[in-house]
């Protein structure tokens, strides 16, 4: 006695898949590979006039053999059906011409309207973006044990954030004078949100080597005034500048603060400098046009400003950096 024919029936004969009783306006659901099984059991998912129906066949060859020459037949009078329509000017079915000679599998809703690009709303106050970046930021988040935003704490974004991607750059920062080894990424949100929709930063590394993830990586960040597209910003959680490294410009506030050194933490730790290369190499890996890495203060005096962050000893690990990964100073 031979074995039953491997078919999705409770029946030791095969079936006749009679799945293509439809009206022109229903033929679209013949390419719906997910309603095939459903059709062929007798459950209709669209309305017809058309009974399906099981029929016994002495072989499965011989039920195949005839739902080939039955899907044949009717394909043609789809197809017919379909360009006359299409003739007559319908977007609908020049939507699903183009959809069948790319091979992909059309639905009704495509047929009565204009397919839209599928986007999403993640993270707080999130402008909408296309799918693609998601699993590249979280990608970069899993690889390097960073800990995400909720699980600090994270207040929400005061307003929509601006999205932001193809990068070519990376910014280097220290937290300075305000925040030491002590503090934390949250000191450093509640500080940013009095001026700024959210912290600025895309990631922080505090002196134990632990990142953060700061401002989600699909939005621009705010940590370099008025040139922040295309850039990733990442702060050291501490102070890397030494005493009187530069000139005190009274006129200019941001670099009078930047002078007030009472926190010097002195070199890059090492458990810095551990985390900032696994960081980058990650970044790298997703983001293979960027070309430059450098301190917040060589991409400000780019742009004609004054500061001093990431602090010398910051910059002394940019140079280290720079080097390790082959990557250009801003110019």
């Amino acid at each position: 006695m031979s074995s039953s024919p491997n078919y999705p029936f409770p029946s030791r004969t095969s079936m006749y898949w009679e799945t293509c009783h439809v009206t022109y306006d229903q033929a679209v659901e013949m390419f719906n590979g997910q309603t095939a099984t459903l059709k062929a059991m007798g459950h209709n998912p669209i309305l017809s006039s058309n009974k399906l129906i099981r029929t016994e066949y002495p072989s499965r060859y011989e039920a195949q053999r005839k739902y080939s020459d039955e899907t044949i037949k009717k394909s043609k009078v789809f197809e017919e059906n379909l360009i006359k329509s299409k003739d007559s000017g319908s977007k609908g079915a020049q939507t699903l011409i183009d959809k069948i000679n790319n091979e992909m599998t059309p639905s009704t809703e495509d047929v009565k309207n204009e397919q839209k690009p599928q986007v999403k709303k993640v993270g707080d106050g999130a402008e909408t973006y296309t799918d693609e970046r998601i699993p590249i930021m979280k990608k970069i988040l899993s690889e390097n044990n960073i800990v995400i935003r909720k699980d600090w704490d994270a207040k929400s974004a005061k307003s929509p954030l601006s999205p932001d991607w193809d990068f070519d750059s990376i910014v280097l920062h220290h937290a300075g004078n305000s925040f030491g080894c002590s503090n934390n990424i949250a000191d450093i949100q509640n500080e940013h949100l009095e001026k700024y929709d959210d912290i600025g930063y895309h990631y922080a590394i505090n002196c134990d080597g632990q990142i953060f993830e700061g401002r989600p990586l699909i939005f621009k960040g705010t940590h370099v005034a008025r040139a922040n597209t295309k850039k990733i910003g990442i702060v050291m959680i501490g102070d890397f500048s030494t005493r009187g490294e530069a000139e005190l410009k009274i006129n200019n506030i941001s670099t009078w603060i930047d002078q007030l050194d009472f926190d010097e933490v002195g070199e890059v730790p090492v458990t810095i400098h551990k985390s900032l290369i696994s960081l980058i190499t990650s970044i790298l890996n997703y983001f293979p046009d960027i070309k430059y890495l450098g301190g917040h203060r060589e991409y400000a005096e780019v742009l004609g400003q004054e500061r001093t962050c990431p602090g010398q000893f910051g910059i002394d690990e940019v140079n280290k950096l720079r080097s390790n990964f082959s990557l250009s100073a801003p110019e």
